[in-house]
């Protein structure tokens, strides 16, 4: 008959050599050590709603991102339940930036004209601030970061693949206007950034990828990608992709195969350029006014294609040349090229910025001129436009209200009374100079913090978890720089769709690397206390996000109604004015309601209360106008005219409006 081995004594590892409880050899229990839940799939289901908004251009309106911030408030109440948040410096440091700009962007109602303006804007940034909790919360390994930058990066490789076949077989031409692609966005300098975005994900797998084929793939993919972008025309790109490139290749290993990558992915643009440059110059300014013939897209599909295909073909030889190599002579050969290569770019630098400086000042001349040069063959190399004057309002706004700005979304609010151009926005096509004009020097500070953790954090060798990891490092920083540079000279920070992927790929980089098995750690009653108020914070943003939702639903059913029931629209449009009583838009729809029930008085009023909410806006004036037309009371009119163009001086319409 068999025994149980008898129990032995262990000693003790503590210093007292204290014997430890006796334990039978074969009943050893072993330690429970509790772990934090898999919570990847919250990071992956964020990363497929962004992937989806070229399908409902980049969630631009707000039916759409109100209902997704609201999703991503209640996601973030779930983990928040079961995980505690860790952070890096560089990820403390992100989120009092977003802090700031989100208590600044706040408190900018009290003083903002356009307070409805204002919340939005609050809101908008309430979603960014919560995909950026989310990601942060929800990525703990590294598998579950490279499945989230591929998701993002798959949107951009998916709308060009469908659009380049689209073309190829004789469609799609309703995706250009003048001559640009505008689709999948809607706009065309954001699909522009769509595009310079989603190249990064497929240069960092063609780098990083352990198969050759896969990096081929990978590579003919990024191709594929940038040869679209060129047929968007969109100068932002120049900036993006340039500078990107520069600072990706420096911020980690692999430069030179990075840098072989992008030589090999701008030798497939320029080798399609005779093709895709056709499609906007053929024709000439004229031409720009027509859909492009099916003949010149299908030629430029055809260069993008099978460019695309040779860039794979040549980085599959070059992988497979670089294998038959001994580890040291490719480790060497690697090392001189990439000297070589270094070398070159210097040079190249140098000579452009002698051979270069006549056209540099020619065309900075063109920029500052304030005129379009509808005849310029491409945009790439013309730099005439608008752009300086919007840039000029912005930095007289920050001058005249340096401390607090003019309230969150408020840019406008002075922009047509000041403006020396043609152009209707509401932004001045920076963020830099977007923040600095609406929130003053605090917003400043508050971006600065942000943006200067996450650049910091692409530099960071350790402590972070893209740090351990090349796909992830290079395709989030890739991806967050070029949104960042493109938005500097454009306004895709107000396309969430874009913005929340950057925000996305931001995150990233600021993820804690964590061991394998990290037990969850029992919150402090400082900890419980933090999480408690940032839980009330979080209600209150929820609240306050889905009741301009609720108003934005009920204004639009209520405009809706107006033309063929503007009874049933003067219920829904009180609804909606409850809700919001700052929405000038409800306003303008309930007194075309009104002026459908013929009571002229009730319009009047209620685009008097407009005009009063929002003294500097031209609109509620030149409505006022319009009414006292269709009542015939043209003094009247004349009157409301005079006071609208002297908010919007260069208005052609009030111009003829106010003429004798």
């Amino acid at each position: 008959m068999s025994t149980a081995p008898p129990p032995v004594q262990a000693r003790d590892a503590s210093p007292t050599g204290r014997l430890a409880p006796v334990v039978p050899l074969g009943h050893r229990p072993r330690p429970r050590v509790p772990r934090t839940p898999a919570l990847g799939w919250a990071a992956i289901a964020v990363a497929v709603v962004l992937a989806a908004s070229p399908l409902a251009d980049g969630y631009f309106d707000f039916s759409w991102w109100g209902a997704i911030a609201l999703g991503a408030m209640v996601l973030l109440v779930v983990l928040a339940g079961v995980a505690r948040p860790a952070f890096t410096r560089y990820g403390a440091l992100a989120c009092a930036g977003l802090a700031i700009l989100l208590a600044l962007s706040a408190a900018s109602m009290l003083w903002a004209e356009s307070k409805d303006s204002a919340w939005t804007e609050v809101n908008r940034l309430a979603l960014y601030a919560a995909l950026f909790a989310v990601v942060l919360i929800a990525v703990r390994d590294r598998r579950t970061a490279r499945v989230v930058i591929v998701i993002l990066g798959s949107a951009a490789l998916l709308a060009s693949l469908w659009l380049c076949l689209s073309l190829l077989f004789g469609a799609s031409q309703g995706a250009f206007l003048t001559r640009r692609l505008n689709a999948p966005i809607g706009y065309i300098n954001g699909t522009a950034c769509l595009l310079v975005m989603g190249v990064w994900p497929w240069l960092a797998l063609a780098e990083s990828a352990s198969r050759r084929l896969t990096r081929a793939g990978a590579l003919a993919g990024a191709s594929l990608i940038a040869g679209m972008l060129v047929l968007t025309q969109s100068r932002a790109v120049l900036p993006a992709i340039v500078l990107s490139a520069v600072l990706v290749v420096s911020c980690t290993g692999g430069r030179t195969r990075r840098a072989v990558n992008l030589i090999l992915l701008g030798a497939a643009v320029a080798a399609g350029l005779p093709w895709t440059l056709a499609v906007y110059s053929t024709g000439g300014a004229a031409g720009r006014l027509l859909l492009p013939g099916h003949g010149l897209l299908r030629a430029a599909a055809a260069a993008i294609l099978l460019a695309a295909a040779g860039a794979g073909l040549v980085r599959l030889a070059l992988g497979r040349l670089a294998d038959r190599l001994e580890p040291d002579l490719r480790e060497q050969g690697l090392r001189r090229l990439g000297f070589a290569l270094a070398g070159a770019a210097i040079a190249c630098i140098a000579v452009g910025s002698v051979v270069g400086a006549p056209f540099i000042a020619r065309e900075y001349r063109a920029f500052t001129a304030l005129h379009v040069n509808a005849n310029a063959a491409t945009r790439f190399t013309d730099a005439s436009g608008y752009r300086y004057d919007l840039w000029r309002v912005a930095a007289h706004e920050f001058e005249q209200h340096p401390l607090g700005g003019l309230g969150a979304g408020n840019y406008d609010a002075e922009y047509y009374r000041l403006r020396r151009n043609p152009e209707y926005v509401i932004a001045p096509h920076s963020l830099e100079l977007q923040i600095a004009a609406e929130l003053g020097v605090g917003g400043i500070i508050g971006l600065l913090l942000l943006c200067g953790a996450i650049l910091a954090a692409c530099w960071a060798r350790r402590g972070t978890l893209a740090s351990g990891d090349r796909l992830v490092k290079v395709a989030a920083a890739g991806m967050f720089l070029a949104w960042l540079i493109d938005t500097s000279v454009d306004w895709t920070y107000d396309i969430p769709g874009l913005a929340g992927a950057a925000i996305v790929a931001a995150a990233l980089l600021v993820v804690p690397a964590r061991s394998p098995g990290t037990a969850a750690v029992r919150r402090s009653r400082r900890a419980q206390a933090a999480a408690v108020l940032a839980l009330a914070v979080l209600a209150l943003l929820a609240a306050s996000v889905g009741r301009q939702y609720a108003a934005a639903r009920y204004q639009q059913a209520g405009a809706a109604e107006v033309a063929s029931s503007p009874r049933a629209a003067l219920g829904t449009l009180s609804e909606a004015e409850k809700l919001d009583p700052y929405s000038l838009p409800t306003l303008y729809s309930l007194a075309a309601a009104y002026a459908r029930e013929d009571d002229y008085q009730a319009a009047r009023g209620a685009l008097l209360l407009a005009e009063a909410r929002e003294p500097d806006n031209y609109v509620p004036p030149a409505l006022l106008g319009d009414l006292a037309v269709r009542r015939g009371d043209a003094s009247l009119a004349a009157a409301e005219y005079r006071r609208a163009l002297d908010l919007n001086p260069t208005d052609p319409a009030l111009r003829q409006s106010t003429a004798p």
